[in-house]
């Protein structure tokens, strides 16, 4: 199956974005170090940011900026964002810190432009990325002392926002982008038409114009 109007991203477009990512998540680590006083394992974040920025860079050699990546490549690419979001979370509260909402972000891109099995897949990594989370995670704790670990209703209720978002946003992101690919497409095909047809209409003026002109008396000594 083709993504949405058979194109993908430009291996430029897809590389800037992810180290636009690894720059944010980055920012996001050092406020909280400096500005929250988060206690974690900081030892961690770096490695995973490190190893996300490697990952970037070998993704990069041998293509050049304007190749388009393939459906799969897409796909690989917006998973091993999925990955590095789910790590750093695993180690700052899992599905109740703030940033989870990040999680949405590989799912939604995956919509709007991969196939539709490619974008189900990449889909169904979120949600057991959101499921996992809920288990498996470092508490949040601060340099007061303060521990945060919600009660498992709060996770089931978080958890549960966030497979009804991922199966809310997604899909409507995609119907408006196949929308939006439809009516771009009758839109040209209706240029295509009328300039085929004033073309047709100069072709019969120019052919009017001949006869006409062969027609005249003038022309008929001229041609004698």
């Amino acid at each position: 199956m083709r993504s949405i109007g058979g194109k993908t991203p430009r291996r430029a477009t897809v590389i800037g974005a992810r180290w636009v990512s690894i720059v944010g998540q980055t920012l996001a680590v050092a406020a909280a170090a400096f500005v929250f006083d988060v206690q974690a394992s900081y030892a961690g974040f770096i490695l995973v940011l490190a190893l996300g920025a490697v990952i970037n860079a070998a993704f990069a050699i041998g293509l050049s900026d304007s190749q388009r990546l393939t459906d799969g490549q897409t796909a690989w690419a917006l998973t091993a964002d999925l990955a590095q979001i789910a790590a750093l979370l695993a180690l700052a509260g899992g599905v109740l810190n703030p940033f989870a909402i990040f999680l949405l972000g590989p799912a939604t891109v995956a919509a709007t432009v991969l196939s539709s099995r490619s974008a189900i897949l990449v889909g169904a990594a979120s949600a057991v990325a959101v499921v996992a989370l809920a288990i498996a995670h470092l508490p949040l704790a601060f340099a007061d002392g303060t521990v945060v670990e919600p009660s498992f209703e709060r996770r089931l209720a978080a958890v549960t926002a966030l497979l009804a978002a991922l199966g809310f946003v997604p899909l409507y992101a995609r119907r408006v982008a196949v929308e939006a690919f439809d009516m771009s497409a009758a839109l040209a095909a209706a240029q295509m038409a009328l300039e085929q047809e004033q073309r047709v209409s100069a072709i019969g003026a120019m052919a009017a114009a001949v006869a006409h002109e062969l027609g005249t008396p003038l022309a008929t000594i001229k041609l004698s």
